[in-house]
């Protein structure tokens, strides 16, 4: 394809050597769009001095170890870095974009760039329209969801999004709600699309649960509830582990839950469910790979997730295109993706009736092929296609 549009993906998400799980779905996304487009990654990050210091005492040394261009199963990667000021978010968008302009003005030189895809509105967004309007180039900005909904929080920061939306060429929503949103921000509707993202349907598919238990060395007798997801309070386990909780005392607590993720949180859970008395029943299975993820979703026989705020969590697609249920809290694109057949929705922050729902769906009788059905069509190659159907206006 000759005339294939060359696409800037402008995102500080897109895994590397040492963060394998940072922004999976991006990868996927530009993987699929292969086809359509000429990619290329620009991966921001904060800068951080590599002093050995402060390995002990900042979560975020770890950016210094990654380099400003790294390759990373087969894509290269551009990797600017930008000075991030602590308790002053306002300023990351100009911080962001300043840092990245030597890079793209000398990428804008030594070939051709049609456009430039922000994936996140804040900071990328902004940045991302700044660049634009001094490399002469169009935007489309991909909403993802917290992006949007933090916005309403902050005067200075609603004002920088509505901007920044309106001087975009594009808008792109993970879920129908937040394309609403974006066009009540005063953003033309025709120019904003409904993008949701895919789901790998070779990866995560209906599998014979006996099979994954003994590959993992679970138990067969015992029902298994599956939480995927960062250790972080946004998260909701916290409202997990007090749901968990609630049914012990009810006498209900008869099946047992897999964490898999980590995060800074993880020993307040630790606590918690220590005080709870139902750290038997819960395992803190720490960070798995996409392909033993696979086989978790094939063992379990529910899958939770009680985030606070969302935008369109990647791990409720690959639980349906495996067949299981899903209980989890009415927030971003999840009410898009779960219906009466393939789980039960409650309000978040809300450990009652999550209590209830888990408590319901574990003794329901649910058919995998139906609950399948709800993503069968949701690959990542289609998502990818609506992207570049996008592009293609610019």
């Amino acid at each position: 394809m000759p005339d294939k549009k060359t696409v800037v993906f402008f995102t500080n998400s897109f895994p590397n050597r040492l963060q394998p799980h940072r922004g999976v779905y991006t990868e996927h996304l530009v993987a699929a769009a292969g086809g359509w487009i000429e990619p290329v990654i620009v991966c921001p990050l904060p800068w951080v001095p590599r002093v050995r210091l402060l390995k002990r005492f900042s979560s975020q040394y770890l950016f210094a170890r990654i380099p400003r261009e790294y390759d990373y199963k087969g894509f290269h990667v551009y990797s600017p870095k930008y000075p991030v000021m602590p308790k002053v978010p306002w300023l990351s968008p100009w911080s962001m974009a300043l840092g990245s302009y030597p890079l793209l003005k000398r990428l804008a030189c030594t070939r051709r760039i049609d456009v430039i895809n922000a994936q996140n509105v804040f900071p990328e967004g902004i940045a991302a329209v700044w660049l634009a309007a001094r490399l002469k180039l169009p935007v489309v900005i991909t909403a993802v969801g917290s992006d949007i909904n933090e916005a309403a929080k902050s005067r200075l920061r609603l004002r920088m999004t509505r901007n920044a939306l309106r001087q975009a060429r594009h808008a792109t929503a993970k879920s129908m709600l937040l394309g609403e949103k974006i066009i009540g921000m005063g953003m033309d509707p025709g120019r904003v699309h409904y993008t949701p993202n895919g789901v790998d349907t070779t990866l995560f598919h209906l599998q014979d649960k006996t099979v994954c238990r003994k590959t993992l060395g679970l138990k067969q007798d015992i029902k298994i509830m599956l939480f995927v997801g960062k250790f972080r309070q946004v998260k909701g386990i916290h409202d997990l582990l007090e749901a968990l909780h609630v049914l012990d005392e009810h006498g209900a607590l008869d099946f047992q839950t897999v964490l898999i993720g980590s995060g800074p949180a993880e020993r307040d859970y630790a606590r918690m469910m220590q005080a709870f008395g139902i750290g038997d029943r819960v395992f803190l299975a720490g960070n798995r790979s996409h392909d033993e993820i696979a086989q978790w979703m094939g063992a379990s026989d529910l899958f939770c997730l009680p985030s606070l705020r969302e935008g369109m969590p990647n791990v409720v697609l690959e639980a349906l295109a495996s067949g299981r249920p899903v209980v989890a809290t009415r927030v971003g694109a999840v009410p898009d993706l779960v219906n009466e057949s393939s789980g039960i929705l409650v309000p978040p922050a809300d450990a009652r009736s999550l209590a209830r729902a888990v408590s319901e769906a574990m003794s329901r009788t649910w058919s995998p092929e139906r609950i399948r059905a709800r993503v069968q069509d949701m690959s990542w190659e289609s998502a990818a296609a609506r992207y570049a159907d996008i592009f293609s206006q610019c």
